[in-house]
């Protein structure tokens, strides 16, 4: 078993519905679980359910602890040290095309992710059309809980499934209970109004309500109201109110613990293209605590297993005075359901009012350019950017262009102006064009590197290890891409294999970005705690200078006995992107020294706008910096000894080799 389960991603939010319950009974009647109380277990399982490996973190053993508790109930706990986590789960009987209610209580503490484990710990259902999984409906409860808490999902089992199964997994270090777990069938599933490939008949209507006017029983009528992200409880809820001039407002402060969202199915139809237009404005909006960070009005596409496709969404932090907004975007061929979202997760109040959705032409795509460059491009202020004189220059071709090829033919110059390394163009059929490319002169020999080294062990297309004739530890990290765990598996393997020497070389020279996460997963063998090795700001507003800062983003220890004695670590300029953002978990670690020049300097954290004709432009959206603020954008990252790469053979390299024998007393092996 090499992946998780499943992944649920809340930064956005999570659309799962769990309200409040009284009464729950333990073992309703009607239920299609067996044994849902888990009163009733053998041979330290509960009966009726299955108990398999969900996610493995890079071995077989100690596994998560799997038992039952005074509820009774089932309880899931891991920490740190677990490498393999259990799932439980149980087949239902069940029938495409019907509705099912799936209620239970759950009960969490101190859930949080460590190292590399991956973040699930949930209870949901999933049903599948062979092992493919087709349908999910999943509620992410990893919140501490002061008791139990009840929740009711209810779900959809698509018309091609085979089977549904109720799950429920914890893959990282905490507590999770889970108990009176019960399915009842509920409807059929009803006809497809709404959904993605249905033919609407035109764009009439495609919002109903769109400008708040009706309203029934506290709620916009047309519109579903979620709970959209919790932070520990069910109660105070955002509040959720009527404009006097029709419109909507949301509002919640430090003390909303349920924050609500509202949502549209939308009769879009495959392959075209829409502009989703509203008008909004946001009073104090700020994140306090373990608030989420959402404060938006946009649209997600999702495919028919739900697995999402698409995501064009519009923050809304910073717009002091009402303001139209435009968001065009194309239905995907594989798309069979589109939602229109409004989801406010933090302190402050959201106004929206004048929500419209119509089929749009590619006419309108340059302006539409240019106003997104214009509100969110992170680097207008750093570059001094006039976005009326760069976009008059190209306005002309730009506007005469009849075809998404023309269009990206008139604006490739322009863009290649901003010398952004995350500036790119994505073509209807998803080929890509880079207007810019940086040269560099390369600081390193490979070659020679492999040359020298004894045991080498070659995990492509990530990187090789071996061991210097002084016996030093060396690892190469070409590239973070996205191989698969078991590449990923095989180089921390090796790189582990080799701690028994008294120094390490950590080559990251021609790193040209990827995974951030997977450099952590390497760079956290070497962190004995955590350590914070970068800060972000992201562009949040009209003005240039319009920005919110991101969370510090920390390294912590990947395994339980990281490697601690003295670490080079080799930088220079082929080393960009996620690359330097690896080499700042690397500077944060004290008895890491960094070698070689200055890395490319280049984060830009990019996110692309969809343009009325198709296109998609990819550009930068944050200032990535190191922990003292210092932004990385043009700079790099800079070495505590510098070596010009002039000489035959590897300098930096043997430069590395001469500092760990002075700091290691001349020897490489800790015997």
């Amino acid at each position: 078993m090499k992946t998780a389960m499943v992944l649920v991603a809340v930064v956005v939010t999570t659309m799962a519905t769990s309200t409040p319950r009284s009464g729950l009974a333990a073992e309703p009647a009607e239920s299609l679980l067996t044994n849902g109380s888990f009163a009733q277990w053998t041979g330290g399982v509960p009966d009726g359910w299955e108990v398999s490996i969900g996610a493995t973190n890079g071995g077989e053993q100690p596994k998560s602890q799997v038992s039952m508790i005074a509820g009774p109930a089932l309880l899931l706990r891991g920490d740190a040290a677990t490498k393999a986590w259990h799932a439980v789960s149980q087949k239902i009987p069940s029938r495409g095309g019907g509705r099912y209610l799936l209620e239970f209580e759950t009960r969490s503490k101190g859930v949080k992710r460590e190292g590399v484990q991956f973040d699930n710990c949930y209870v949901g259902a999933m049903s599948f059309e062979g092992k493919k999984v087709i349908g999910r409906e999943i509620v992410d409860v990893s919140a501490d809980t002061a008791d139990w808490t009840p929740h009711r999902v209810e779900f959809a089992v698509p018309e091609d499934a085979d089977s549904t199964t109720i799950t429920i997994f914890l893959s990282k270090t905490g507590l999770l209970g889970v108990r009176n777990v019960s399915v009842t069938a509920t409807a059929e599933l009803p006809a497809s109004s709404g959904h993605a490939d249905r033919d609407s008949g035109g764009d009439q209507g495609l919002v109903a309500n769109g400008d708040f006017a009706v309203w029934s029983d506290g709620r916009p009528q047309g519109w579903k109201v979620d709970v959209g992200a919790r932070n520990g409880a069910d109660e105070p809820r955002s509040e959720m109110q009527k404009l006097d001039d029709a419109g909507l407002l949301l509002s919640g402060k430090a003390s909303t613990m349920a924050w609500l969202s509202l949502s549209q199915e939308l009769a879009v139809k495959k392959g075209k293209m829409y502009t989703l237009t509203f008008e909004a404005r946001s009073e104090a909006i700020r994140r306090e605590g373990r608030q989420f960070d959402n404060c938006y009005v946009g649209v997600m596409l999702f495919d028919t297993a739900g697995k999402r496709l698409d995501i064009e969404i519009q923050d809304l932090s910073q717009v002091p005075r009402w303001k139209k907004h435009r968001i065009s975007f194309r239905v995907p061929a594989k798309a069979a359901k589109a939602e229109l979202l409004i989801f406010l997760s933090k302190s402050g109040t959201l106004m929206v009012k004048s929500v419209h959705i119509e089929e749009t032409t590619g006419q309108a795509s340059f302006p539409a350019l240019i106003e997104s460059l214009r509100e969110h491009y992170s680097f207008s202020e750093f570059k001094r950017i006039d976005w009326d004189d760069l976009g008059g220059r190209y306005r002309g071709a730009a506007e005469k262009a009849t075809t998404p090829e023309a269009f990206a033919g008139a604006i490739e110059g322009m863009l290649a102006e901003l010398e952004d390394l995350h500036v790119w163009i994505e073509m209807p059929d998803g080929s890509t064009i880079h207007p810019y490319s940086s040269s560099y002169r390369a600081n390193y020999d490979h070659r020679a590197v492999a040359a020298k080294l004894l045991d080498l062990r070659e995990a492509r297309p990530v990187g090789f290890t071996g061991r210097t004739e002084q016996g030093f530890g060396v690892v190469v990290v070409d590239s973070l891409s996205a191989a698969d765990d078991g590449v990923y598996r095989r180089l921390t393997d090796a790189i582990t294999g080799l701690f028994d020497a008294r120094g390490f070389i950590v080559d990251l020279r021609s790193n040209g970005g990827g995974s951030e996460p997977r450099a952590a997963q390497i760079a956290g063998l070497f962190a004995d705690k955590a350590h914070v090795y970068a800060r972000a700001k992201v562009r949040s507003g009209p003005s240039d200078t319009d920005f919110r800062e991101s969370p510090p983003r920390e390294l912590g220890p990947a395994i339980d006995d990281p490697f601690t004695r003295p670490v080079v670590c080799l930088i220079g300029p082929g080393c960009v992107s996620s690359g330097e953002n690896f080499a700042l978990m690397m500077k944060a670690l004290d008895h890491v020294t960094l070698v070689g020049q200055a890395t490319r300097g280049a984060s830009g954290n990019p996110a692309p706008v969809t343009l009325p004709n198709g296109l998609k432009v990819w550009f930068s959206r944050w200032v990535d910096m190191e922990p003292d603020g210092t932004p990385i954008e043009g700079r790099g990252i800079q070495p505590d000894v510098r070596v010009e790469h002039t000489s035959p053979g590897d300098p930096t390299f043997d430069t590395a080799v001469a500092i760990l024998s002075e700091k290691t007393g001349g020897a490489g092996s800790a015997g």
